[in-house]
């Protein structure tokens, strides 16, 4: 999973060098506390918890019955869409500004 997870924050920045800075995406900073969830179902792993070993989510694991539509938290740009192992179908959005959601 240790290595899962580098390579994915591996492909995150090259995803960001790959993007253009878009001056329109403001960032979720004037969002903070005004987020919507993705999707909904219940919260099966909160961020900081232990996932295996020594390795703790960096996110939330919002479960939820297959097909259940999910949106991004706010306006942004896919920067990443494809399968990877360990994570599945794995779509990143930038919202600017250095903020962006991971959705898998």
């Amino acid at each position: 999973m240790q290595i899962e997870e580098a390579s994915l924050k591996r492909l995150i920045e090259q995803a960001l060098l790959a993007a253009k800075d878009n001056p329109q995406m403001d960032g979720l900073a004037k969002k903070r506390g005004k987020l919507t969830w993705p999707t909904k179902g219940h919260l099966a792993s909160k961020f900081g918890s232990r996932r295996s070993g020594q390795i703790r989510w960096k996110g939330v694991v919002i479960a939820a019955p297959e097909g259940r539509s999910v949106t991004a938290v706010a306006p942004g740009t896919v920067i990443y869409a494809d399968w990877l192992r360990g994570f599945g179908m794995v779509l990143v959005v930038d919202h600017g500004k250095g903020y962006m959601s991971l959705y898998g």
